[in-house]
């Protein structure tokens, strides 16, 4: 259940995520009081009704000084992780029970509220998720989705330049001068005997010559259209093979950690974002110093690219720059570090907003989630690595830095 401010504030996608998680989540407003709790969380810790439980505080449930929890639960996000506590809690028939607590901040307009999700310390951890409830991997499913939800709106819209270049060719054939060539090559053969008179004195004849001329430019224009459109419909074709590739490589869930060729997998990421930047007129801009090997997991560099990509595109599609453009850099670091920039003239980030950009549930957009930043967070931090990002303000752009751990020659490619 959840308050009808907060669920509003929230939006549909965290509220649903929230209410079927099977884990044992609660949410409390900046005054430690209860806002909205689910069903697992309700039936052991509170009454049924949730108009018992609203506006609980904190310390009715959880045997711990809000105020200090508060502190610890923010140093944690600002390590762009969650915070991991033990702590007693007080179930509804008054059996005090130590239990495992994992809490973080989610952003909500201008508010901050804590979601705690609790598990008992004698539960077994592997039994507890076997419904697949942690809020976090939903998250990550919902991330999944929207990427694939991107695809599609993308592979319509590159089979609607096919079905554009095949009407063009079928224009091309049915419009073709060959069968009025075919009809001039019956008349030169049938008058081939005396093919001087013919093409002298004759009125059909005299105009035969011309006729081949002019037919011979028409045939040009016809295979220059054909072979232009059908180079069009190859290229389109390969591209969307590569889209359908690298979402396939993205929805995986492997975990090993393995030599990646940086470049190649930026590259494919650029795929999915690529047709619609194109409509948009987003230019293209990529720095890249060499080839570079690092570690990682495929999927996981592939996820953190395609929502530095969405965003950008967002981003740059709420301005008016006459010449928006995205600029990817890749080089190399001391330390056997790699770097890799992702640059945009678009909207731009207010200095007020920049520690908050990987914080678990903050969005700036009207119908963001605030799941994906964080998530890549995540995933960079669990590589070895680092993301980063920095603004001049509100429509100068934005630039995220990453920090990838270079592939080292003789050093074991799983971890």
């Amino acid at each position: 259940m959840i308050d009808s401010q907060v669920e509003e504030m929230l939006g549909p996608a965290f509220t649903a995520l929230f209410r079927y998680s099977q884990e044992r989540l609660f949410l409390f407003d900046e005054a430690f009081r209860l806002v909205a709790a689910n069903e697992p969380a309700l039936a052991q810790f509170c009454t049924n009704s949730w108009d018992s439980c609203c506006h609980r505080a904190f310390g009715s449930v959880f045997r711990v000084d809000a105020a200090i929890f508060l502190d610890r639960v923010r140093e944690a996000a600002r390590q762009n992780s969650p915070h991991l506590d033990q702590m007693a809690a007080d179930f509804k028939d008054g059996a005090t029970t130590a239990c495992r607590v994992k809490s973080w901040l989610v952003q909500a307009g201008s508010r901050e509220l804590i979601v705690v999700a609790v598990t008992q310390q004698t539960e077994d951890r592997e039994s507890a998720n076997l419904g697949g409830g942690d809020l976090r991997e939903l998250a990550a499913q919902a991330e999944v989705s929207k990427v694939a939800n991107g695809l599609i709106h993308n592979l319509g819209n590159l089979f609607n330049s096919i079905n554009i270049s095949t009407q063009t060719l079928v224009e091309v054939v049915r419009d073709s001068k060959i069968p009025e060539l075919l009809k001039a090559n019956r008349l030169f053969l049938r008058n081939l005997d005396n093919i001087g008179d013919y093409v002298t004195k004759d009125p059909a004849g005299r105009y035969l010559p011309e006729f081949y001329r002019s037919v011979g430019d028409f045939l040009k224009e016809d295979l220059e259209k054909l072979h232009t459109e059908l180079a069009d419909i190859a290229e389109k074709v390969a591209f969307i093979k590569e889209m359908i590739s690298t979402q396939q490589d993205y929805a995986k869930s492997e975990s090993v950690t393995r030599k990646l060729a940086l470049n190649d997998v930026v590259d494919r990421a650029l795929q999915i974002e690529l047709p619609s930047m194109t409509k948009r007129g987003i230019r293209i801009e990529k720095k890249y110093q060499a080839r570079f090997f690092v570690y990682g997991v495929k999927s996981k560099v592939l996820h953190v690219f395609l929502n530095l990509f969405k965003n950008a595109k967002e981003a740059m599609t709420s301005t008016d720059h006459e010449d928006s453009f995205l600029q990817i850099g890749i080089q190399s670091l001391p330390e056997n570090k790699v770097e890799v920039t992702v640059r945009d003239n678009g909207a731009g980030i207010d200095e007020a907003n920049l520690d908050k950009m990987f914080s678990y549930g903050f969005t700036t957009k009207p119908d963001g989630h605030g799941f994906g930043l964080y998530t890549s967070a995540e995933a960079m931090n669990q590589l070895g690595g680092s993301i980063a990002v920095s603004s001049e303000g509100i429509g100068h752009g934005a630039c995220f830095r990453l920090i990838f751990p270079a592939f080292m020659p003789g050093r074991g490619s799983a971890r």
